[in-house]
């Protein structure tokens, strides 16, 4: 039978050794191409998959700055989440959009039409 949680009660879970993750967010992050050291946005973040995803490709010395219209999935990509995935120190979450004619990076992320609905199918 089906676990009682879910998922989320696995061993190891709280730990960060996983993070429940969507095919096409592991696959778009590596359509991406992005490689260590490198300076990545992600634009319509949502709640973070495809950042950690992004995280792991960038590690040791990227960074990956993320950016969402809805301020909870915002908050939810900070602190806590970020430390548990291990990518504190590579997830930088921007107050504001960034604007095209400031932006520097080697690759963008755009999961339009942001709208926060990327489980659906």
């Amino acid at each position: 039978g089906a676990m009682p949680g879910g998922v989320w009660q696995l061993p190891g879970f709280e730990q960060g050794l996983f993070e429940v993750q969507d095919e096409g967010s592991q696959l778009i992050a590596l359509a991406t191409e992005a490689a260590p050291g490198e300076r990545i946005v992600d634009y319509c973040a949502g709640r973070g998959g495809k950042t950690w995803a992004l995280a792991s490709l960038v590690a040791p010395d990227g960074v990956v700055h993320v950016w969402d219209v809805d301020e909870d999935a915002k908050r939810q990509v900070m602190g806590a989440r970020a430390q548990k995935n291990g990518a504190a120190g590579l997830v930088r979450v921007l107050e504001e959009a960034p604007s095209p004619a400031t932006l520097l990076a080697d690759a963008v992320l755009v999961d339009a039409p942001c709208s926060s609905t990327g489980a659906l199918r």
